[in-house]
């Protein structure tokens, strides 16, 4: 959804590299619990992690210190990290605020058109979360 062209729904972006290893150095080492951490979604150019926070894996306190930990390891390193939900990937309004901070951060502005873009975004959005999180309702 975020690389896929305008006309197919998507917003144009780069494409990010996937479980992208990440070195902890030693200045970050006192905020971090491990030598190395992946992201699920990386630009090197811009510093910039998406981290996708599912249901499953994602929920109690102790996953929660470990996700805490690890932002804190990553912020350390000046990546900033974003964290995303099932939940908010079912928003497009969610998902807008997420793709604008992107696009900012890749120095990329958003030039879709409405109404045309909005009839793209939604079907592709329902399609992808159909395959990803089935039983997730997909809000405009």
């Amino acid at each position: 959804m975020l690389c896929l062209p305008y006309r197919l729904g998507g917003y144009g972006f780069a494409p990010p590299c996937l479980n992208y290893r990440i070195d902890v150095g030693a200045h970050a080492r006192k905020m971090a619990s491990k030598q190395f951490y992946r992201c699920d979604l990386y630009w090197p150019e811009a510093k910039l992690a998406i981290e996708y926070d599912s249901d499953a894996e994602h929920l109690g306190s102790r996953n929660a210190a470990n996700d805490s930990s690890r932002r804190n390891a990553l912020d350390a390193l000046g990546i900033d990290v974003i964290s995303v939900t099932t939940l908010q990937i079912a928003s497009r309004v969610e998902v807008e605020k997420i793709a604008n901070h992107i696009g900012k951060r890749l120095g990329k502005r958003m030039q879709y058109k409405e109404p045309s873009f909005s009839v793209a975004n939604l079907k592709l959005r329902t399609e992808l979360l159909r395959r990803l999180e089935p039983g997730v309702k997909v809000s405009a």
